[in-house]
């Protein structure tokens, strides 16, 4: 004898199937006939995948503008790939950059996204070892560096110094010597310069105040965000700044005086548990993650 079926399965089962529920019970010996509605593809890795997603809702927005959708299983790790095949197809890797028609609704860590990512790196530069990744990630940043940086004479000859130099990681003396050498006339040197003059007094405890406004100087030398078309999104990261130094000295205000290492560290959590919502328009290219696509209905 088969129990009672709790009123909440008896709901599910009565919407999505035909009869009363002890009908359906008593024909689950029987196969279901299914109608599948939706195809599939398989794909040879995560990458082909993210652009052949890209590649479709480019084809789809640009018909007629009507607003589509794409849902990351995996937005953690799967956004920021979309997010350069989204601006491959839509042109939007060069001057076009804020023209993006596209709506991340998810929230992301300010710490996580490029722009306050490459923030923290200029705020160690020349004064805490760097590894080669990052020193790559300085070089190519549109964030710290004037685009086309990479590819002039003054940043191939930083690259060329740097791979053969042989080691993983650069001491921070060793990368200032470098840049000194090979850095011309660029925000790279000013900041190695102002590095050395500041490097005998950073290790000294200071208020969180003090911190703030060290910071605030040394990403004006960078003149961070140095590219000047920001999309919606990133102009909005932006206005965040000054918000994180705020909780930044509230939050050094409690824990006394700190070493400027300390202060970055603090301010790296603070970003951490900052999360970004952008606000953008909704007649777009919807990219969401799997909660949020829960209860949608999409055609």
């Amino acid at each position: 004898q088969m129990p009672p079926v709790p009123p909440l399965f008896e709901k599910l089962i009565d919407h999505l199937g035909e009869g009363s529920p002890s009908s359906m019970i008593a024909g689950a010996g029987k196969s279901p006939q299914l109608v599948l509605s939706l195809t599939g593809t398989r794909f040879k890795d995560n990458d082909t995948e993210l652009s052949a997603a890209a590649r479709w809702a480019f084809e789809h927005f640009s018909r007629d503008h009507t607003p589509c959708a794409i849902v990351l299983l995996d937005s953690a790790n799967q956004r920021a790939g979309l997010e350069y095949h989204l601006r491959r197809e839509f042109g939007c890797l060069g001057e076009r950059y804020d023209r993006l028609p596209v709506n991340f609704s998810s929230g992301v860590s300010l710490a996580d996204v490029p722009m306050y990512r490459d923030a923290m790196l200029g705020l160690r530069v020349g004064l805490m070892p760097l590894t080669r990744h990052e020193i790559l990630t300085l070089i190519n940043s549109p964030f710290l560096l004037p685009s086309g940086f990479a590819e002039s004479a003054t940043g191939l000859s930083l690259i060329k110094t740097l791979f053969d130099l042989g080691t993983e990681r650069v001491a921070a003396e060793d990368f200032r010597h470098l840049v000194s050498g090979l850095g011309g006339k660029t925000a790279l040197r000013d900041v190695v310069t102002l590095a050395q003059e500041q490097n005998r007094h950073l290790a000294v405890r200071q208020s969180g105040q003090y911190w703030v406004e060290v910071i605030r100087e040394r990403l004006a030398v960078w003149g961070w965000p140095v590219r000047g078309n920001l999309d919606s999104m990133e102009f909005q990261q932006v206005q965040r700044l000054e918000p994180s130094l705020d909780t930044l000295a509230t939050s050094l205000s409690l824990s006394g005086f700190v070493t400027y290492e300390e202060a970055l560290s603090h301010w790296q959590a603070v970003l951490a548990d900052t999360v970004f919502q952008p606000q953008t328009d909704r007649s777009s290219v919807q990219v969401l993650d799997a909660r949020e696509a829960i209860g949608l209905s999409l055609s």
